[in-house]
């Protein structure tokens, strides 16, 4: 397999490098080696600018034409004639068959210890397939107690959104929930104070009650108020209306919260979509119309017209689109908070209409009492006092019950979020994998005879186990490199680029190159490795020759590049493994 280039950034011309094994590119500071490494990589990721993302900028395809030149190539072939070739400044790709591929960490464009914390452990958590199985997830909410219908929609939702937004949308559902919750109880929420709230007119048998007794209960009570009143000769036309009044005002006490609840909601969509047409206003139109004739847009003035000039009618329909549609939807917006206003002002109107009857209910049973008038049966009074707990009692039951559902909705919630957060689920997974990762990085680096490179918890290295912070500049790159080829071999990369863009000592160096060998020679899917190494005289190059199996080492200066076939009188020999 080799690479060949043309023009491509620092290495004007054609130049061949054979890939087979490890390869060595050395030379000074600027000589070309990363040209070369940067080319290789572009065949590898299938990307004509492989170390950036978003769209291809013509200036950044021609940065990688040399100096003075039109246009450049890379090409990859593989010995079987398969080739990869990126023409530049097209940025055109074009593979005849299938060739080797890396990963943007195997090629070292990106360093996982250079990331911020939150990049790192996405950057980990996508290379050591850390994170958790749709199985975790299940287990996980299983185990936290969240209801199965609920966990299956959570399941669902983590395909559409990411864990961090899916996250947010819980936290919001929990506050929510807890607002109705003190909505409902009159009191800040605490979890303590959750579990032992009891509301007004609460008996202690009430827990052991079902709802439709507690209806059977009011619906007696009204009956026998109905009996009462009609006993002591009361109009009984009268009496009925207001017994069935009052037996509707817990359904109407109700029915005006929701519709209060639904203005509220509507109100505040309507609010949300006029600042949204306020910030898309109709566009002038800046043209005086069009031509009869030609159609062309024309301006003018005095029975003088001429070609309207710099008019983008694209933009200026677009804008008109983009007004007249946020303006149906706050007209529609608008129309469901009159629909809500309207609703609320009737639901209001009725539960104070039945707020009335009671009130003449009470002035009735009152004045027949002050009377002195009672049947054989129960007294008006009597039966008055009865219905007045009964309904309490039902409204004591609704409010527990509302609170209890509103309470089991945070936890539920609370849950799903530690879950969900960065800190639950993901991280335990994820320090599971690190424990592995780890058990390859020492073997990794006991096979290449160097220091224990280790990931901490906090995702940040040791080496020996001291800090990243404080490692010498041969330790820490050391480090780098030793992650970037653990990650190669997991994420199936078939090709290692190690660039020592900085001079190190002669021991850094080996240890390098020792670590590349290795982790080319487990068996795994490297199939070739490239490093970099910046020297300032020829004779410090090492002789990769010496390990056989195709391994070479060139010299890149001044934008040639030589093979280095000749190891005597050199400072650094790498004995054949």
């Amino acid at each position: 397999m080799h690479i060949t280039t043309t023009n491509i950034r620092g290495v004007t011309g054609n130049a061949t490098v054979e890939l087979n094994g490890i390869t060595a590119l050395c030379g000074p500071v600027g000589a070309g080696k990363s040209s070369i490494m940067l080319a290789v990589a572009a065949c590898l990721t299938g990307k004509p600018l492989p170390g950036q993302t978003g769209q291809k900028a013509t200036a950044d395809l021609m940065a990688m034409i040399s100096h003075g030149q039109q246009d450049a190539r890379a090409k990859l072939v593989k010995d079987d004639g398969a080739s990869t070739i990126i023409a530049y400044p097209s940025g055109s790709v074009l593979s005849s068959s299938p060739t080797p591929t890396a990963s943007p960490t195997a090629c070292g464009l990106v360093s996982i210890l250079d990331m911020r914390p939150a990049d790192r452990a996405d950057a980990l958590a996508n290379a050591l397939k850390s994170l958790p199985t749709e199985a975790d997830l299940a287990t996980a909410l299983e185990v936290a107690g969240v209801p199965m219908a609920i966990a299956n929609a959570v399941q669902a939702d983590v395909a559409k959104f990411t864990w961090e937004s899916l996250c947010d949308i819980w936290k919001k559902n929990g506050q929510k929930a807890k607002f109705t919750w003190e909505s409902i109880t009159r009191a800040n929420y605490g979890l303590k104070l959750a579990v032992e709230w009891r509301p007004d007119g609460w008996e202690p048998d009430l827990s052991a009650c079902l709802r439709p007794d507690l209806e059977r209960d009011v619906s007696l009570a009204t009956d026998k108020l109905a009996k009462a009143q009609r006993a002591i000769g009361a109009d009984e036309a009268k009496l009925a209306e207001l017994s069935n009044k009052v037996s509707q005002y817990e359904d109407a006490r109700r029915a005006a919260g929701a519709a209060a609840t639904a203005l509220r909601e509507a109100s505040d969509r309507s609010i949300k979509t006029g600042r949204i047409l306020a910030a898309n206003p109709l566009p002038p139109n800046p043209t005086g119309g069009q031509c009869p004739h030609c159609g062309m847009v024309i301006t003018g003035s005095d029975g003088h017209y001429s070609k309207a000039a710099q008019f983008d009618q694209d933009q200026y329909n677009s804008q008109v689109a983009t007004h007249n549609f946020t303006r149906e939807n706050h007209g529609q917006a608008e129309s469901d908070a009159a629909a809500c206003a309207t609703a609320d002002r009737d639901a209001r109107v009725r539960l104070v209409s039945l707020q009335g009857a009671r009130d003449e209910l009470d002035r009735l049973i009152l004045a027949r009492r002050d009377a002195g008038t009672q049947a054989d049966g129960p007294s008006t009074e009597l039966a008055a006092a009865a219905l007045s707990v009964a309904q309490q009692q039902l409204r004591a039951f609704d409010d527990k019950a509302a609170a209890d559902v509103e309470h089991q909705k945070i936890l539920t919630a609370s849950s799903i979020v530690k879950i969900l957060a960065p800190g639950g689920l993901r991280k335990r997974k994820m320090g599971e994998t690190i424990t592995a990762f780890n058990g390859r990085l020492a073997a990794l680096c006991d096979a290449a005879g160097q220091g224990v490179v280790a990931l901490t918890d906090d995702l940040t290295a040791t080496y020996d186990g001291r800090p990243y912070d404080i490692l010498s500049t041969g330790e820490a790159f050391l480090c780098r490199a030793t992650i970037q080829a653990a990650v190669a071999q997991i994420d199936g990369s078939q090709a290692l680029l190690v660039d020592i863009d900085r001079p190190l000592d002669i021991g850094a160096t080996e240890s390098v190159i020792n670590l590349v060998d290795t982790a080319a020679a487990e068996g795994g899917p490297i199939k070739f490795a490239l490093i970099g190494i910046t020297l300032t005289r020829c004779k410090q190059a090492p002789n990769l020759a010496a390990l056989g199996d195709g391994c070479a080492t060139y010299w890149v200066d001044g934008g040639a590049v030589s093979v280095l076939a000749d190891a005597a009188n050199r400072d650094l020999v790498v004995a054949s493994q």
